[in-house]
C-alpha cells in the first residue's frame, strides 16, 4: 500500500472548478473512497481555500489518476479538467505534508479553527464514514503532537520576547528595581516570563489570585503590576481616586496588561503617576525581539522531516509484516 496526497489550491483552479470543490463536502469524498476498492483508508480535510485528500492505497495503481477520477466524480466535471489544479505526494513527502500543515508552517484555515483542530476533524469523520484505519490514525497522531509542540514552542518564544520588552521598561522607569514591590494578579505565561526575569534581578514578587478589587490593592501598594487574566475595568469615582492617591502618597507605578483583550485603560486610572503598558506595547518593542529566539526555521523543518521518517518506517514495516 502507499501513502497518497491529492489537493485543489483556489490559486491554481479555474473558477468554476474551484466553485464546485468548495460547495463539495467532504462527506461525499469519504462516501466515494468507501467504496472503491483500490482506496483503503481516506481522510480528507477541506476549507476556504484549500480541498486535500489523505489517501493509503492498494498497490497497482496509478494513484494520481485514480485521485483525479474521485476528485472529479465528487465535483462533476470531467478529469481533464482537475488535472491541472490538481497536486500530490507520495509517501515521505505526503506525510511531511501533513506535519506542516498540522504545525501552521504551510497554511490552510482561512477559519478561525487551528490546522490541529482541522487535522482531528477530518479524521473523526473519516471514522464516522468508516474509511479510517491504523495507517491514517498514525498520520493524524504524529501531525498533531508535531502541530501542538510547534504552537507551544512558538508561544513560549513570544511570552519570553515580551518579559524581556516588559523587563527593559520597569528598568527604565526604575533604576532601582530590587527594592520594588512587584504585584501580580492571576497567572498566563507571558506573566510566568516576567515573574522569573523580575525575581532574577532579586526584585519581590507578590503573587494574588484574580478576584474583585485585586487590581485596586495592587495599584494601592505596588511599584510594578502585572495583570494576568481579565479582571472589571479600573474605573474609580471621585471618593475612590481621593482614597487611592492618598494611599500611593505620590509614588510612580509602571502597569502591564498581561491579557489578551486588555483590562486596564490608561484613561480610565486616570493617575499621571501610573504608566500603563499592553502586549501591544511590549510587541512593539524592539529591544526584546532579539533578546530571546524561536528555534530557526531550518531546525523546525528537520524536526518534521524525522517525524516524516519516522512514520514512514512504521507505515513501511506493517506493510512488510
Amino acid at each position: 500500500m502507499e501513502l497518497v496526497l491529492a489537493g485543489i489550491e483556489r490559486a491554481s483552479a479555474p473558477r468554476d472548478v474551484w466553485r464546485a470543490a468548495s460547495e463539495m463536502r467532504s462527506a461525499s469524498v469519504l462516501d466515494v473512497c468507501a467504496a472503491a476498492p483500490d482506496i483503503a483508508e481516506a481522510m480528507v480535510i477541506s476549507d476556504g481555500g484549500r480541498f486535500e485528500a489523505y489517501v493509503v492505497m492498494h498497490g497497482g495503481f496509478d494513484s494520481f489518476e485514480v485521485l483525479a477520477d474521485m476528485v472529479a466524480s465528487c465535483i462533476g466535471c470531467a478529469s481533464s479538467q482537475v488535472m491541472g489544479c490538481l497536486y500530490a505526494a507520495e509517501g515521505f513527502d505526503a506525510a511531511l505534508h501533513a506535519l506542516h500543515v498540522a504545525s501552521g508552517y504551510d497554511t490552510f484555515c482561512a477559519t478561525d479553527s487551528s490546522p490541529v483542530e482541522a487535522m482531528r476533524a477530518a479524521y473523526a469523520a473519516s471514522v464516522v464514514h468508516g474509511v479510517s484505519g491504523a495507517c491514517t490514525k498514525r498520520l493524524v497522531a504524529s501531525a498533531v503532537k508535531f502541530g501542538t509542540c510547534s504552537a507551544d514552542r512558538d508561544e513560549q518564544a513570544l511570552a519570553q520576547r515580551r518579559a524581556v520588552s516588559a523587563l527593559d521598561l520597569a528598568q527604565f522607569v526604575f533604576d532601582d528595581l530590587p527594592k520594588r514591590v512587584m504585584f501580580v494578579v492571576g497567572e498566563n505565561r507571558t506573566g510566568e516570563a516576567v515573574c522569573e526575569r523580575l525575581e532574577a534581578c532579586g526584585a519581590t514578587v507578590v503573587r494574588t489570585a484574580a478576584r474583585d478589587g485585586a487590581w485596586r490593592e495592587s495599584l494601592a501598594r505596588a511599584d510594578v503590576v502585572l495583570f494576568c487574566e481579565e479582571q472589571e475595568a479600573c474605573v474609580f469615582s471621585r471618593a475612590e481616586a481621593k482614597s487611592m492617591r492618598r494611599a500611593r502618597r505620590g509614588r510612580m507605578s509602571v502597569v502591564f496588561d498581561l491579557t489578551e483583550r486588555g483590562c486596564v485603560d490608561a484613561g480610565c486610572v486616570g493617575f499621571d503617576d501610573i504608566f500603563v503598558y499592553t502586549l501591544a506595547d511590549l510587541q512593539g518593542i524592539g529591544g526584546g525581539e532579539d533578546a530571546v529566539r524561536a528555534p530557526s526555521e531550518t531546525s523546525v523543518m528537520q524536526h518534521a522531516r524525522e517525524e516524516a521518517h519516522e512514520y514512514m518506517r512504521w507505515f513501511d514495516e506493517r506493510q512488510s509484516g
